[in-house]
């Protein structure tokens, strides 16, 4: 028979291996999804109403539980420049960027810090070079700030491999909004990319995916588990 003392400390260690254990057992976490509207409401057309409404999406860019909107609209008279709005779910316009339709333009959108607004993983560049940055959106300026520069990489069972934005699933990051990350790398970047003035490394982020190009990423020496600011922190 074991002893009442005994029973509790067995359950203490246990306790204790399992907060050890649990930044490893993460799920990881899905993109948020975009609806695809058929026909823009009617309040929409009339707020943009001299451009042409070419598409709209639905998603709660916001954090408020209602679906706010981004449009992308042509200039009439120039059928070569394109506008992107986000729009709020009451229709007030949060922010009106000018956008591009070359090159490669891939972004997610996630929360991955405590306030409600989405975040953006984006993957925008060409053939030579891409550019992956985490962007933060201040809905009441409407600011869409790049908080980081970062080497996107794919985790398997066996190997890590160079993380295409086509090949995400998800992003690695536990349930205390902690992402896998390593700042202890030597992966080496060529090509038409930026490279940031305000850090002095390009931190590798982790996802989950299926990778189309076996390019193996070996140059990884230490992996950790952070929140977004740390990794923003000591990337700098």
């Amino acid at each position: 028979m074991i002893s009442k003392s005994l029973g509790l400390k067995m359950i203490n260690v246990n306790i204790l291996i399992w907060l050890l254990i649990l930044p490893i057992l993460a799920i990881g976490q899905d993109f948020v999804k975009l609806d695809t509207l058929q026909e823009a409401p009617i309040e929409l057309q009339k707020l943009i109403n001299n451009e042409e409404i070419i598409a709209v999406l639905s998603i709660d860019i916001t954090g408020d539980s209602k679906s706010d909107y981004i449009v992308t609209s042509r200039i009439v008279e120039n059928e070569y420049k394109f506008f992107e709005y986000w729009v709020s779910a009451d229709f007030n316009i949060l922010r009106r960027m000018e956008v591009f339709g070359d090159g490669i333009q891939i972004r997610k959108f996630i929360n991955i810090d405590l306030d409600p607004e989405l975040e953006l993983i984006n993957a925008i560049g060409f053939e030579d070079g891409i550019d992956y940055t985490i962007q933060d959106f201040n809905v009441i300026t409407g600011e869409l700030k790049t908080i980081l520069y970062f080497n996107p990489i794919i985790e398997t069972e066996l190997k890590d491999y160079w993380g295409y934005p086509w090949d995400w699933t998800k992003l690695k990051i536990n349930q205390n909004n902690k992402i896998k990350a390593s700042l202890n790398h030597n992966i080496e970047r060529d090509g038409n990319i930026t490279i940031p003035k305000n850090q002095k490394i390009m931190p590798a982020i982790y996802f989950e995916g299926n990778p189309t190009q076996e390019i193996t990423v070996e140059k990884i020496q230490e992996t950790n588990w952070l929140i977004i600011n740390e990794i923003v922190e000591k990337s700098r």
